[in-house]
């Protein structure tokens, strides 16, 4: 069809009509309207000519000269509604306006104009610029994605120096969306926000969020708001290494890696020998925390005869690699191995097993709960799965029973804690922060996931609290628990015995999160003076993904603002003390005290001196500064246990 501007009603025969495009009625399409837009079919829509395909999924929101600037700058207004890292509503006027929001037409991102944000060589947070669009009833309660064109190569711009933002004009609130900070650069950027369930009208906002009073220029063009395009297909994830376990103990050493493919668990595991192994039944362990699908195996699952991969092995008293026949699956996390003449692999079958040989096995097994039809971009990491509760009755729990933390639920956003276990509501990582308060207790805690341990955590001394902070991978379905090696009693506690759980940024997400993360610990055994505040130096690194922590100064640098989960324990020499004696663990956010946790000795745990653990959400800003600080006040100095797994600090970013 040539390009024109014949107007087409909204049918599927295309009817021509002699109406002028310039005057159309909502619905009517048309092929070409005329424009130095790019020929194609276009519907008028919400008072505008819109492209199909434009938008995500097709429809966009931000209509007519809102999105690209062809004709002036629409609806877009510049505003300054007080100083801040966010935005409080993204229209009003308090002061004189410093950002300027302008068409401009000397060599624009697209077509024969773009916006052009300009901040003026002064302070600009607080200040400007955004649209109002209105969404259809049926994105009522949806994710909707935010895409533009932007080039922040101008000189002095610097990453995050613009926030995105969405308000919710019906409920008078700011929606913080995922993707909200502007990186340096060109490119196209992604954000997501979730609409409410009562409101259609809202507000797209691009803020300036840094304190630079340094003057900058930044272009935009081709603004979209629209439904999430969801595309399906089978994960597959990056190799990681495991360890597994297996009925031969003695004179091996197992070494494994695994990944996911689509529904399936690929395995590639060696066992090397010292020595004659264990005179037992060759078995060996997939990693924890997974089963195996015995429903997608054949029938011959029970008999141990479903070939799940093929295994070798080196005879190194005749030089000679075999092939020893294949793996299959002997329990729902147990891997066997048949020989060529379908007999089970054992001590001396086979050949007679010694020092210098080794098998090397590579298998394919189904997991529960994975499935090779998976929604790859419906979510961008924007829905917020969080969980926070405290206190528990005051009853007996035996070991290795979930405990439970259901006196008080302050928050769960997807339902889905019980009271004492989390169900998934979606795969992803987890940030797992508990502390368990009970009688002086002395014993190991750890995560459960779908009812067998993945580890204990820490195993601490006597003590009124315990501490953990644990990043876990869970699939959808899957359960997570908390529980103790031996029985316990909960304390009907707020402060001490709570839990808290919060989505990481999932791996198959299209929109990349930027993960700051950060774990250090002390075994100095940091002497404490007695009446005075003392900085805590942890020197021994697990992890810093930035860099951040300083281990003279004992000062931690965020370095991206964002809200994080902070988690600190600290544990005494155990030496008598009095009763009355306060123990203090304080975290400083920038010279202030942001969390301040303490324990106070009495007639019943005053033999010694206990553990004392916080963990906390916190709102930072780029550049604050955070501390750990201590106090005591026995009479005499103190001192902290020799033990970095007990005096640690930890710090994620979970938004």
């Amino acid at each position: 069809m040539a390009t024109g501007s014949t107007k087409f009603k909204n049918t599927l025969n295309l009817e021509p009509l002699s109406a002028d495009p310039a005057s159309p009625a909502q619905g009517d399409m048309q092929f070409s309207d005329g424009t130095v837009r790019a020929e194609g079919y276009w519907q008028y829509k919400a008072g505008a000519w819109t492209a199909f395909g434009g938008g995500a999924s097709g429809i966009n929101y931000m209509v007519d000269d809102n999105t690209d600037a062809e004709n002036g700058i629409g609806d877009w207004v510049e505003y300054n509604d007080a100083v801040g890292v966010n935005p409080v509503n993204g229209v009003d006027q308090l002061t004189t306006q410093l950002v300027t929001f302008t068409q401009n037409s000397t060599t624009p991102l697209r077509g024969t104009a773009d916006f052009k944000y300009i901040a003026t060589a002064a302070n600009n947070q607080g200040h400007g610029a955004s649209c109002p669009f209105t969404v259809d009833l049926a994105d009522k309660a949806q994710k909707l994605t935010i895409s533009f064109d932007y080039d922040t190569s101008a000189a002095n711009y610097a990453d995050d120096d613009i926030r995105i933002s969405v308000y919710d004009v019906t409920n008078d609130v700011l929606i913080r969306v995922n993707g909200e900070d502007l990186k340096a650069g060109k490119g196209t950027h992604y954000a997501q926000f979730q609409t409410a369930s009562d409101s259609v009208s809202y507000r797209l906002i691009m803020h300036q969020s840094s304190t630079t009073a340094l003057g900058f220029s930044v272009y935009f063009d081709n603004f979209k708001v629209g439904p999430t395009s969801i595309a399906k297909g089978s994960i597959i994830s990056d190799w990681r290494d495991y360890t597994p376990t297996g009925s031969w103990v003695s004179n091996t050493t197992f070494t494994g890696k695994y990944r996911r493919v689509g529904d399936s668990m690929e395995i590639y595991m060696t066992v090397e020998l010292t020595g004659t192994p264990t005179s037992a039944t060759f078995a060996a362990t997939i990693p924890s925390g997974y089963t195996i699908d015995e429903d997608k195996l054949s029938a011959s699952f029970a008999s141990n005869k479903t070939n799940l991969g093929h295994v070798y092995a080196y005879d190194s008293s005749t030089s000679t690699n075999r092939n020893s026949g294949y793996a299959t699956a002997h329990s729902s996390t147990e891997i066997r191995i048949l020989t060529d003449g379908f007999g089970v692999l054992g001590v001396s079958s086979p050949f007679t097993w010694a020092s210098g040989d080794h098998i090397e096995m590579s298998i394919k097994v189904p997991i529960v709960g994975w499935s090779s039809d998976t929604a790859m971009s419906s979510d961008l990491g924007g829905r917020d799965v969080s969980v926070v509760a405290y206190g528990a009755p005051v009853t007996s729990v035996a070991g290795s029973v979930a405990i439970p933390f259901n006196y008080s639920e302050l928050k769960d956003t997807t339902s889905s804690w019980d009271g004492t276990q989390f169900t998934a509501p979606e795969s992803g990582d987890y940030l797992l922060v508990y502390s368990l308060h009970h009688v002086s207790k002395t014993d190991y805690h750890g995560v459960w996931v779908d009812g067998s341990t993945i580890g204990w955590t820490a195993y601490e001394p006597a003590s009124d609290v315990f501490n953990g902070t644990k990043v876990v991978t869970l699939n959808k379905g899957q359960t997570m628990s908390v529980r103790m090696n031996g029985a316990t009693t909960p304390v009907l506690n707020s402060i001490n015995h709570r839990i808290s759980i919060q989505k990481l940024a999932s791996p198959q997400t299209i929109l990349e999160t930027e993960t700051v993360a950060a774990m250090y610990g002390t075994d100095a055994g940091l002497s404490i003076p007695n009446a005075a505040v003392t900085t805590i130096i942890h020197e021994d690194i697990s992890y810093d993904t930035h860099n951040a922590y300083n281990t003279s100064t004992g000062e931690y640098t965020i370095p991206v603002s964002g809200k994080y989960i902070l988690s600190t324990n600290i544990g005494w020499n155990g030496v008598s003390v009095a009763s009355g004696d306060l123990y203090r663990l304080l975290v400083y956010k920038s010279g202030v005290i942001a969390v301040d946790v303490y324990l106070e000795t009495n007639a019943t745990n005053s033999s010694s001196r206990p553990n004392v653990g916080q963990s906390a959400t916190i709102d930072f800003v780029k550049g604050d500064i955070v501390l750990i600080k201590v106090y005591q006040n026995s009479g005499v100095a103190a001192s902290l246990m020799t033990d970095a797994q007990v005096n640690y600090f930890s710090i994620a970013r979970i938004k």
